[in-house]
């Protein structure tokens, strides 16, 4: 049974990774189309990127380290 919240806990976390991965993508459109609209927008990108980053490194955590 454990093994399944694993699974689901993992299912989660790729879905927050893609999530900020989109979140980027949407910044950087924006960026490039409109860019006086967000007067930080390279700052919240650098910080999307780092919080995606973090998300992939946990994801390969719990899948190696998480006892089931």
């Amino acid at each position: 049974m454990e093994e399944k919240y694993k699974a689901e806990f993992v299912r989660f976390l790729f879905f927050s990774w893609s999530s900020c991965l989109e979140t980027v993508n949407h910044l950087e459109k924006i960026n490039h189309l409109y860019n006086e609209v967000i007067e930080n927008n390279e700052e919240l990108i650098l910080k999307y990127n780092e919080l995606s980053s973090k998300i992939f490194n946990f994801i390969k955590y719990v899948e190696q380290n998480w006892k089931t």
